[in-house]
Formats: structure tokens, C-alpha cells, sequence
């Protein structure tokens, strides 16, 4: 069978469905998906035929299949004018390890195309990945699996997590997105990769065991609108696994054909709108928070070399004064003051350390009275200052990070983004968040005391700090680096994150990560951040063209890290006038 759209042409085989471009095949698809469990992979026994039938956009398939694990699997093809949506679903129990999409045990399948774009940022700054390597888009960093990859592109905590969505092609001519399109709730997993073997690939989600498909049985069950899926409710589930009973749903997995690869990404990203299964932000943008920003982490860097210190050691009141002295003597003006890295006694309770800040809350309101505002430096998941039973561990004890599934934890929330943004008496009245250290844990050994796991429960953590400090201060601003449709209703700014010291034409990766981000969250600002310089020539350059890429942000004041170049007076004059743009 044969269908011609004006996007692109598919050539549905006996188990397999072939997708061109412009004439040109792009791959041959298996009709299977594997959704392998804890004990075993899985493997399809013969399709069913298909069922055809046709609608007012196009024409769906269904195919039906038993398998090594599952009782029945069935597999839903639309096929519209613009776009191919699969979907599958199992019946049967075991505990999901990892769904690969377009694979059925080791039979696999084939590219034609000969490279991959990949949202997912890294210190390499590597964009483009031939179709025989080994690509992951996710909400962490790290070396993510078996495949050997350059140091820095294990250092891809730029976005987490990106948009779930790669982009396939060729040299030249048009690109298909290739992405996933959970339903609120569906993101309990850590890694959506794409596995090269030979001339053949397929896509992976991992979930780590943690998501738990058991037999129908009891009464105690209840339906869920969002996968369509029925959940246990009953006593003799515990909360360390997702827990489906019967039938299972994976994310749906859609391409869509696009001129070229941020096309594809932004199709992607518009088709889940779309959909409606991502949201907005409801909250309005604030005046305030489009005004050129200072951070005090590259300063903090310059000052602890000096010292020989920690930069952390230098997130002082005393040090911060010395930076405001600075930037009036240079004649700046940021209207947003960063307080970086560690101003806090302990990185989970956010109260200040009365040692360095002797009056926190009396500087803050120094800088109102100059008309600025003040945003303090969060770490996500660390447990410094928690108590046990607020933190993820694992069958020995050990603790790495706190648990956002933990009602204990849950209940610290909201107090303590009052406390650092509420006007109130004995609070801080600082004016939102510059969230950091967002990489998820993914070692399986880890038991949350709730029912989530992977992205799922990192959405969860940032939208509960989201809905604290608009709680504490309606108009606090809260930055982060998730550039993912799925967080845009919890985020007011994207980061556009670190810069490694070796980066060169540093404004045309900070221009790609701008893309990607505006793309993920059009609503949001963009943070163009400044950490690292690399040299001064290429600060420079990036300074210039930051007010065409989002807020200006300057972490600088005497000279630039790591190479300590000093910024001139004919630096801060140009500096002032690109402020003034």
C-alpha cells in the first residue's frame, strides 16, 4: 500500500512502513515496538493484517501482535497530511525496563538517512550526529550509556531537559522530526535515545523498572483521563513504581516533515501544543524582568582564584557590596542583581548563612530602594541540611538527593520560598529564583516514596518551586534551564547556561541554544547568561549580540574567567551602550 501526501510518501510493507521525502527514503520503519520488562526482552510473533480504515485527514492503521511478554500488543498508525502518529499498547503485567520504538528484539529498523540534529546541548556543542552514533536527549548528565563519547559531550546539563525530539537527514534537502508526544503524567522515564547497530537504529526510552504493568484484577481501581490507562489504587501497591494494571500506553512517537531541522523541532514542539497535552505559563510577564541582568558566579570565580579559595567562599555581603561599588563606578545599570552560589548555610534549606550575609534582608531592600531587584541562586536536589525522610535513597542508606515525591519534602517547599521571597517579617524579600543544578538522578537503585520517577518527578519538583514563589511574590521571576514544552508553564526565563573555556564563535552556539529554547517555551524570556568568557575577544562579540538574543546577563566586573584578560573602560563604554539599545 501506498500513500502520497504532499509532505512525504509511505510505503506500508508487510512489517514495516518506509517514509520518503521529496522522493528520497529516509528509513524503513518496523511496525513493532519492543517494551521489554525486568527479565526479559521483548519479541513480536507475527502481525495480524492490517486494518485499514479512513478518515476526514487521512488514513489509520491497526496491526495486532502476541509477544514474548505481553498477552496482546496493538499498533496504531495514523497517517496524516502532515505528520505520522504511532502509537502502541500492551495487555499483560511486568515491570517496563525500556519501550524501543520500531524494533522487535534484535530485528531492527534501517536508515537511510545519514545524520541526526539533537536539541540536547552539550559543552561540545556537537549538533549534528552521523546515523551510525549514538544520540540522547535527556534531563541529566553524564556518561548516559555503553557508547564512548567525548568528555564534553558527557557535560550536557545545558537544558534539562531539551525538547524530546531529534531531527533526521541528509546534507542537503528536507528533515523529519522524530519525537515523542507523552500525555501529562506519561514522563516517568530518564532517557529517550537513539540506538545505532549497523545499518539499523531505533529510539529508547528507559524507565528503569519502575513503571509496573499487573494483570486486571480487584475492584480498586480507578480510571486516568491522561493515558487512558487504569491505575491501582489499591493497599498492596507501595509508591516505588508507576503501577498500570492491564493495559499499558507508551508516549506516542509522531514525525513530521520540515524544511529544515529547527523547523522540524519547532513542528514538533507546535504539535504538542497543539494537542493540548503541554501548557503556558498563566502567570503574567512582569516589566521588570526584561532588564539587563548582573550575576555575581563569574566575579566569584575571579575573586577565589585571586584568593585561592572556593568561589563559593566568595558569595559574601561584603564581596556583593564591593560588586555594587563596581558597577556604579562603571556606570552600569542591571536592573536584576544574582545572588550566586552559596549564600545559603545549606544548599537544602535555603536559610541564609547569617556569617556571610549579616543582613540579607536589609541589602535586598537597599536594592529596592535603587530601584533594582534581587534573585537568589537555588541547587535543585541537593540534601545538604534534609532530614532523612526527605531524600531519595537506596536499599543502603545512602542518600544522594532530595525526594520531590517525599510528602515530608513537599511540605518544606512552600515555607521556605516564602521565606526567601515573602515581604513578610523575618523573610529574605527577594524578588525570585535562578534554579540550577536541575540534572535528574537516574540510578535505578534509588526508591522514591511516591509513584513517580525520571521527568515525571522533576516536573513535579519544579512545579511545586514554580507555584511556591508565585505564592510568596505574584511577580517573583523564576529561571531555569528546562527548555521543554512540558515545563513551559513553570518557567518565566530560560537559561541559556555554561560555556566551556575552550568554546570558540561562542555568539553562534549561545544563537543555537536561543533557537532551541524559543522554539520549547515561546512564552519565556531568554537568560543569555556569560559563564565562561573563554577570551575576551569572544566576551565581547557575545555581549554585543545578546540584546538581539534575549536579557542581557554580565557576570564580569574586573576581568574574565579563566583567562583573567581585564575588561578596559573602553570595554564599559561600549558595554553601556549596548545596554542602552
Amino acid at each position: 500500500m501506498r500513500l502520497d501526501h504532499e509532505s512525504y510518501t509511505a510505503e506500508i510493507g508487510e512489517d514495516s512502513v518506509s517514509v520518503f521525502l521529496d522522493g528520497q527514503r529516509y528509513a524503513m520503519l518496523k511496525v513493532a515496538t519492543a517494551v521489554d520488562v525486568v527479565g526479559g526482552g521483548d519479541v513480536d510473533g507475527p502481525l495480524s493484517q492490517p486494518e485499514v480504515s479512513r478518515c476526514e485527514d487521512g488514513v489509520e492503521i491497526t496491526w495486532r501482535a502476541k509477544s514474548s511478554v505481553w498477552e496482546e500488543k496493538t499498533y496504531h498508525w495514523r497517517f496524516e497530511p502532515d505528520a505520522i502518529v504511532c502509537r502502541v499498547s500492551v495487555l499483560g503485567a511486568g515491570e517496563v525496563t525500556d519501550v524501543r520504538f520500531f524494533a522487535s528484539g534484535e530485528d531492527w529498523s534501517f536508515f537511510d538517512f545519514s545524520r541526526f540534529f539533537t536539541p540536547e546541548c552539550s559543552l561540545l556543542d556537537q549538533r549534528y550526529w552521523k546515523s551510525m552514533q549514538y544520540g540522547c536527549i535527556d534531563a541529566s548528565s553524564g556518561q548516559m550509556s555503553e557508547f564512548a563519547l567525548d568528555e564534553n559531550a558527557n557535560h550536557h546539563w545545558i537544558f534539562t531537559p531539551p525538547p524530546f525530539c531529534y531531527s533526521l537527514g541528509f546534507s542537503s534537502g528536507p528533515w523529519l522530526a522524530a519525537g515523542i508526544a507523552p500525555e501529562p503524567g506519561q514522563y516517568n522515564f530518564t532517557r529517550f535515545e537513539y540506538r545505532p547497530k549497523g545499518d539499523s537504529f531505533c529510539f529508547r526510552l528507559t524507565y528503569d523498572g519502575k513503571t509496573r504493568v499487573e494483570a486486571m484484577r480487584r475492584e480498586a481501581l480507578c480510571p486516568d483521563a491522561s493515558s487512558g490507562a487504569r491505575v491501582c489504587v489499591g493497599a498492596e501497591c507501595p509508591p516505588t513504581h508507576t503501577r498500570v494494571n492491564g493495559t499499558w500506553h507508551a508516549p506516542a512517537f509522531v514525525f513530521r516533515p520540515a524544511e529544515d531541522e529547527y523547523s522540524a523541532l519547532a513542528k514538533y514542539c507546535d504539535m504538542l501544543r497543539a494537542w493540548r497535552v503541554v501548557g503556558e505559563s498563566k502567570h503574567e510577564r512582569a516589566d521588570w524582568w526584561s532588564r539587563p541582568m548582573f550575576c555575581g558566579w563569574g566575579e566569584q570565580n575571579i575573586i577565589a582564584g585571586r584568593r585561592g579559595v572556593r568561589p563559593q567562599d566568595v558569595a559574601t555581603q561584603a564581596d556583593y557590596d564591593r560588586f555594587i561599588g563596581l558597577i556604579a563606578e562603571k556606570r552600569l545599570s542591571p536592573g536584576t542583581i544574582i545572588i550566586d552560589d552559596k549564600w545559603q548555610k545549606t544548599y537544602g534549606t535555603c536559610e541564609v548563612d547569617g556569617e556571610k550575609w549579616p543582613d540579607l534582608r536589609g541589602w535586598i531592600d537597599a536594592r529596592h530602594v535603587e530601584g533594582r531587584k534581587v534573585l537568589l541562586w537555588y541547587g535543585a536536589w541537593c540534601p545538604e541540611g534534609l532530614e532523612p525522610d526527605e531524600c531519595l535513597a537506596n536499599d543502603q542508606g545512602h542518600r544522594p538527593t532530595c525526594d520531590p515525591t517525599s510528602p515530608a519534602y513537599q511540605a518544606r517547599i512552600g515555607p521556605m520560598l516564602h521565606r526567601m521571597l515573602s515581604p513578610d517579617d523575618g523573610c529574605y524579600n527577594a524578588d525570585g529564583i535562578k534554579y540550577d543544578w536541575t540534572g535528574v538522578p537516574v540510578d535505578p537503585a534509588l526508591q522514591p516514596q511516591g509513584d513517580q520517577w525520571g521527568v515525571e518527578m522533576f516536573k513535579t519538583y519544579t512545579k511545586l518551586i514554580y507555584d511556591a514563589a508565585k505564592a510568596a511574590k505574584p511577580d517573583a521571576l523564576v529561571i531555569t534551564h528546562t527548555a521543554n514544552p512540558y515545563f513551559a508553564e513553570c518557567t518565566d526565563m530560560v537559561r541559556l547556561n555554561d560555556i566551556h573555556a575552550g568554546t570558540r564563535e561562542l555568539a553562534d552556539m549561545m544563537t543555537h541554544r536561543q533557537r532551541i529554547a524559543r522554539v520549547a517555551c515561546p512564552h519565556a524570556l531568554v537568560d543569555c547568561d556569560n559563564s565562561s568568557a573563554t577570551t575576551h575577544t569572544e566576551w565581547l562579540d557575545y555581549m554585543r549580540v545578546q540584546p538581539s538574543l534575549g536579557v542581557p546577563s554580565l557576570y564580569y566586573l574586573t576581568a574574565l574567567f579563566p583567562t583573567y584578560e581585564p575588561i578596559t573602560d573602553a570595554d564599559w563604554d561600549e558595554l553601556a551602550h549596548i545596554w542602552r539599545r
